[in-house]
């Protein structure tokens, strides 16, 4: 598959033709390797297929499969691709947890997301980092009731990213709490090199 210098391929094996989504053009069979390295035995189990794809469609996958989530199990987007993570991206199998008796709870704290609904209010906040005083809208919370300024939420960001945590798919809130932060509400925050870090 030939491509151009600026796109990326990634390279994905043991995916089934269900998961490509139109994709399939891009397989890579027996019959289609120039230089015979195949083993020539005719045992197709030693050889899998592999796929190539480019970012671009890797991410609509994702987004295509976070969207499905989001609507099936009605929860934010960032947390659906918080659970689809945890889960290998498998929606079947995150389908079979969530659904299970009382399962629901245990994989939400598995994955760091709470269940507790937060109260909103208009009344002033104080900063659990700097501790200083400032309205709703300059706040933001983690999904819990610990609320940290904008500026304060910044710099957090920003120092995990420097110290090697931008790789990760989300962050622990800057307290005792278990929260997490998903890809989503940081990449709306972040900003230059930080904000390029942590989406890419």
């Amino acid at each position: 598959m030939a491509s151009s210098d600026d796109e990326d391929c990634y390279l994905l094996d043991d995916v089934s033709e269900d998961d490509l989504g139109g994709i399939e053009d891009h397989a890579l069979h027996e019959e289609d390797d120039p230089a015979g390295a195949g083993s020539g035995d005719g045992d197709e189990s030693k050889n899998p297929e592999y796929v190539l794809e480019t970012e671009a469609s890797l991410r609509k996958r994702q987004d295509d499969g976070v969207s499905k989530v989001t609507e099936l199990l009605s929860v934010p987007a960032g947390s659906a691709a918080a659970l689809l993570r945890h889960c290998q991206w498998d929606p079947e199998q995150l389908q079979d947890r969530w659904f299970s008796d009382g399962n629901r709870r245990r994989v939400c704290d598995a994955v760091g997301l709470s269940t507790v609904a937060v109260k909103v209010n208009d009344r002033m906040r104080r900063c659990a980092i700097c501790f200083v005083t400032h309205r709703r809208g300059r706040m933001r919370s983690a999904r819990c009731s610990h609320y940290y300024c904008l500026d304060c939420w910044h710099g957090y960001v920003h120092a995990a990213v420097e110290e090697g945590s931008g790789p990760r798919t989300h962050l622990a809130s800057p307290s005792w709490c278990v929260s997490w932060w998903t890809r989503w509400p940081t990449r709306r925050r972040g900003s230059g090199t930080c904000r390029s870090c942590w989406i890419n």
